[in-house]
């Protein structure tokens, strides 16, 4: 029945169209609609997006800041979108046409806001965004994926300066501390001085009031050197001033020094955690290569890449017996008694040959014999049993003949195997040999450089005792970045003493003043008093006590601002150094603006939205083609002529499964070659999709069988249901629960996992998908073999004649 049915299809045009239009349905579904939408996310940079620019530049630490134009022409730049810079005008009309599908609007306080970092109420930089979802959707996600990474991109350059920023001002401070301390050391000296001067004071004013009788008569003389004295207080009077204003000066800048050597320090804690980790990812990548690159290993590799006694090494090896194979396939050996296949495939013909001329000898032979026994016979009387046993003879002789016929093409056949085989053979090994030739010498060299690849970044990395390698240099920086923190402290603790100096010493000054402006005021009230001197002598002499004792006051209180000074000028050094050893890079600012980095690893490969796609739309294809199959060819014609329901099935089947395999291929090449589809596991794509298009004919014929005209409709529900309980697009989390529920029980659910491993994972096993499908094909054939068994022996249909298959 196979070959009835077989030459029936041959003979009927109308059904060999059918066949190849029905081989053409997956390859024109599935290639049509993947082809539209193979690679968009590929061609973004044809998506065209306005860019209107308000920003007005501003002034910033004696730079010019430009934002908005920076970020303008990095955009025009950027090839991920067809950025156009435009005005606000056309770029709203274009929105609303479509002929943009966002507009980006920089505003004209963006530059601006970017310089209030340090006010009491910092201003955010607002980059605003129009999109027009109704003229396309999924562009507008497109559009929301790039404004994040603009806004990141921002940011990063944003904080890029202001970084440089802040070590340029910490330059400025180091340069103002140390001429601080500078000043802090000429304040010393003076003080030093008016403590010396303060003290030949006290001592004179003690003489001064011991000798107050002695004083009586000298009041002329004290009346000269009174006027000497005078102006020494006016010179100590204006240099008490100055020294206040300074004192005050430095005091107002205590503040913001502090201000600012807490902010270094906030710096310096999270560069020190950084480097921490850094120091750690290092260690966790030299432990994850020591762990793979064991003993074990690098023995297995120099096994396989290193040279033995011969000279050659293990791939070596093996491409010298494959261009040996090769040889002993297409030459033919010089010595008889190891003769090559090429010699051995030329005697199996030969013999086959001989073998042929053997057989057509016997029935010639018979042939002659027949006719020698009959022309011996002629003219004579013979009787029935002679006549009845020539008759035999000769029927003998006809079902050798025909037996040796049937032979005869059979060796004629082999022969044409043989050839056919042995072709393929010597095609296949000298492709493998070719490859060979040129792969496995680069692959030896390839492995070797990897390993050696592998041991160089294995040393490099080293350990955080061994000098000059990443972990110890890493370890390096953390320690440097701790001693820094440490010195960090010292200034913030130093300038805390250099603050209390710097208000010890003005508040000393302050004092110091008031008594140098008394003094200064009673000068002429002094003066004036010189000639009553004499007669004032006791009041003089009481007067006298009091200046001493001030004095001595006012020489404590310099006593003070001398050691306060000192520890100004010692603190203001050393913060100074700390501060200049601070030296900002490129490198410290990026890592400041982006301290956080990713690694993406990928387990699979999927080169593009057509990859992705295609698994939904292979398993839709190959079911649409089936369904349209059992559509057009006749399911029952001839089936009261069957003898049983498995031969009907199997004359049947054969014809399906060819169409269903057919097809198959057909997509998958079609695929290849009009859409560069590449499956990373090449014939396993073939392998599955085959089996899918079987299991897909299986289960359609099965229920047109049953069903007919109902059965057709159910396909179609059933397909539909598929569609959406199989997750062919979005994840199946994001479904409702009904189709996760359904989900385990789709065909299209192992279809789809199933075509995903083979086209983006090189390693992942299918042997579960394969078989569902296989049980499907299995048991669906068997139920339509039984379907087929009843309506053999009864041609009642299983369902009312109104909904039979109009195929028969």
């Amino acid at each position: 029945m196979i070959k009835k049915e077989w030459s029936a299809l041959l003979k009927n045009r109308w059904l060999k169209i059918v066949a190849v239009a029905i081989i053409a349905i997956p390859s024109i579904y599935a290639g049509v609609f993947l082809g539209s939408i193979w690679d968009p996310y590929g061609n973004t940079q044809e998506i065209p997006v306005a860019v209107v620019n308000e920003d007005q530049k501003v002034s910033f630490n004696d730079t010019t800041l430009d934002v908005g134009k920076e970020l303008a022409k990095s955009l025009q730049e950027n090839k991920s979108m067809n950025f156009t810079l435009v005005d606000n005008q056309k770029a709203n009309d274009g929105l609303e046409s479509g002929d943009y599908y966002m507009v980006i609007t920089i505003p004209d306080d963006f530059s601006k806001n970017a310089t209030t970092l340090l006010d009491s109420t910092p201003k955010k930089m607002i980059l605003h965004y129009t999109t027009n979802p109704g003229s396309s959707y999924i562009a507008s996600k497109m559009d929301d994926s790039a404004i994040a990474k603009i806004k990141s991109e921002v940011s990063s350059t944003v904080t890029k300066t202001y970084a440089k920023t802040i070590f340029d001002q910490l330059s400025t401070v180091g340069t103002g501390m140390k001429e601080a301390a500078d000043g802090s050391t000429q304040i010393n000296d003076g003080v030093s001085q008016l403590t010396d001067g303060n003290k030949t004071i006290s001592d004179n004013l003690q003489l001064l009031a011991n000798s107050s009788i002695t004083f009586k008569d000298g009041a002329s003389t004290l009346t000269n050197g009174l006027s000497t004295y005078l102006d020494g207080v006016v010179s100590a009077n204006s240099g008490t001033k100055d020294l206040n204003s300074g004192l005050n000066t430095l005091n107002s800048n205590s503040t913001a020094i502090t201000s600012g050597i807490d902010q270094v320090q906030t710096g310096i804690q999270a560069l020190e955690e950084g480097s921490k980790a850094l120091e750690d990812s290092l260690i966790k990548a030299k432990d994850s290569i020591d762990s793979q690159l064991d003993a074990k290993t690098q023995n297995e590799i120099a096994m396989l890449i290193t040279p033995d006694e011969s000279g050659k090494s293990a791939l070596q090896k093996i491409n010298d017996g494959i261009q040996s194979l090769s040889t002993s396939v297409n030459n033919s050996s010089s010595v008889s008694s190891n003769p090559s296949i090429k010699d051995l495939s030329t005697a199996i013909d030969s013999q086959l040959d001989n073998a042929l001329d053997s057989v057509e000898d016997i029935n010639n032979s018979y042939a002659s014999a027949i006719s020698t026994a009959l022309t011996n016979n002629e003219n004579r009387q013979l009787d029935t049993n002679t006549i009845n046993d020539i008759i035999a003879s000769i029927s003998a002789n006809e079902g050798i003949k025909s037996a040796n016929a049937a032979a005869i093409t059979n060796i004629k056949t082999a022969q044409v195997t043989a050839t056919q085989t042995f072709t393929a053979l010597k095609t296949n090994i000298t492709t493998i040999a070719n490859g060979t030739k040129l792969a496995i010498p680069g692959a030896n060299e390839a492995i070797n450089q990897l390993y050696t690849g592998l041991k160089t970044v294995q040393a490099g990395l080293g350990n955080p005792e061994t000098e000059h390698t990443l972990i110890n240099g890493a370890h390096t920086i953390n320690q440097g970045v701790i001693a820094l923190n440490s010195g960090t402290n010292k200034l913030s603790n130093g300038f805390s003493t250099y603050s209390n100096g710097v208000l010890a010493a003005k508040t000393g000054s302050d004092q110091l003043l008031a008594g140098t402006n008394q003094l200064v005021s009673n000068n002429s009230t002094l003066f004036s008093g010189a000639n009553q001197l004499a007669d004032g002598a006791n009041q003089i002499g009481d007067g006298a006590n009091q200046l001493a004792t001030g004095s001595n006051t006012l020489g404590a209180g310099l006593s003070t601002l001398l050691d306060g000074s000192s520890t100004l000028a010692t603190s203001l050094n050393d913060g100074a150094g700390e501060v200049n050893k601070i030296n900002g890079t490129d490198d410290t600012y990026d890592m400041l603006a982006s301290p956080v980095d990713t690694a993406h690893k990928e387990i699979s490969t999927v080169e593009n939205n057509g990859h992705g796609m295609a698994p939904y739309m292979m398993s839709v294809g190959l079911y649409v083609a089936c369904m349209a199959f059992t559509l057009m060819y006749p399911l029952f014609n001839n089936i009261e002529k069957a003898e049983s329901g498995f031969k009907y099935w199997l004359s049947k089947a054969t014809v399906w499964f060819t169409v269903s395999t057919f097809a198959s291929l057909v997509m998958i090449v079609s695929l290849m070659f009009f859409c560069n589809f590449e499956p990373q596991q090449l014939l396993m794509t073939f392998i599955l999709a085959v089996i899918v298009g079987a299991s897909s004919m299986a289960l359609v014929t099965l229920l047109s069988i049953v069903c007919g005209k109902i059965g057709e409709f159910v396909l179609l529900i059933f397909m539909v249901i598929n569609l959406g309980g199989s997750a062919g697009t979005y994840p199946l989390e994001t479904s409702t629960a009904l189709f996760q529920a359904i989900h385990p029980f789709m065909p299209f659910t192992y279809s789809v996992d199933g075509f995903r491993k083979v086209i983006s994972m090189p390693n992942a096993s299918i042997s579960n998908e394969l078989m569902v499908f296989v049980g499907i094909i299995v048991v669906c054939s068997a139920l339509t073999v039984i379907a087929y068994n009843y309506r053999v022996k009864k041609p009642t249909p299983l369902i009312p004649q109104a909904f039979e298959n109009v195929n028969e």
